[in-house]
């Protein structure tokens, strides 16, 4: 899913001359594999499934807005594509996150409910119906609104003695959500922002003084991912302070083979190397990719 973000992300679809073959096979495999789990796109059943799944469906539905354009027949990927969104419609908190296993639970999770709105974000843009896909961007919303911490952060869980935490690493992910979700509360959007800037020295997730080194041996990517769309999709002034710290250092960062490998080379973990890889990319697509892809922000998904 991740992967096929990024050739999508460079305008690559199954009619591409160089790219096609690989954004083709990679919606096969997503295709199949929804075929074969009854909707659901994850290649381990656990309770860390809704993310595979979240980034699988996100990647499908713009896959689909472009195949639309395209020459060729992607048997199955409408299909698939409407089973993933279902799936996480239904797997939606009374709380209006959403959670590990989508269990039915009263305790959404910022960092699972990320990849969800963003395949919301994608299957309101195809234009195929889904019922109560407006509700449920609604109570998404105001999940989000209610999980930042005081200090303008963004919580993991509001329960749990945890209602005003403030986490720099799930910030950005809590801004993107009330931008694409049509938070009409700007003061909540404009502190988080601010957070991004102000906060991370305070959970030792940030350092300025060398963010090249940090990146590349302890960074967190994910952060990054959406710290970067949050702040473009501000623009202004948050954006060009943010674009300032990430362009170069991201850009310094990448190896000789085109990777973005954790401990500055390591290759002790091919997943993490895989995801950073894609974060970078999907990073550094920012420039063309994000605005046409969610419209005009203000009005919401």
């Amino acid at each position: 899913g991740l992967a096929l973000l990024c050739f999508l992300g460079h305008c690559e679809t199954p009619d591409s001359k160089t790219y096609g073959e690989n954004v083709t096979n990679g919606i096969l495999y997503l295709t199949e594999l929804s075929a074969q789990n009854d909707g659901a796109m994850a290649m381990s059943m656990d309770k860390h499934y809704p993310y595979e799944h979240g980034i699988a469906t996100y990647a499908l539905g713009e896959s689909y807005a472009l195949a639309k354009t395209g020459k060729q027949t992607l048997p199955g990927l409408r299909e698939a594509f409407e089973k993933g969104v279902q799936i996480i419609l239904d797997g939606q908190t009374s709380d209006g996150g959403w959670v590990y296993g989508y269990q039915d639970s009263t305790e959404g999770d910022v960092s699972v409910t990320a990849w969800q709105y963003q395949a919301l974000k994608a299957a309101k843009h195809t234009g195929l119906e889904f019922a109560d896909l407006d509700k449920v961007v609604r109570e998404a919303r105001e999940f989000l609104e209610d999980s930042q911490g005081r200090n303008g952060g963004f919580t993991y869980r509001r329960h749990g003695g945890k209602k005003n935490e403030n986490k720099w690493s799930l910030t950005g992910a809590g801004v993107l959500g009330l931008q694409m979700l049509g938070s009409k509360s700007e003061s909540k959007i404009e502190k988080g922002l601010e957070y991004i800037f102000t906060g991370g020295p305070s959970d030792n997730t940030w350092h300025e003084e060398d963010p090249i080194e940090w990146y590349s041996n302890n960074g967190n990517a994910y952060a990054w991912y959406y710290h970067t769309q949050a702040c473009y999709q501000a623009g202004g002034t948050y954006w060009e302070r943010w674009n300032d710290i990430f362009r170069e250092d991201l850009l310094a960062a990448q190896e000789e083979d085109g990777s973005w490998l954790k401990g500055g080379g390591s290759t002790a973990d091919d997943d993490q190397d895989h995801f950073r890889t894609c974060a970078a990319t999907l990073m550094l697509e920012v420039y063309y990719r994000y605005l046409p892809a969610t419209g005009d922000v203000q009005d919401g998904i």
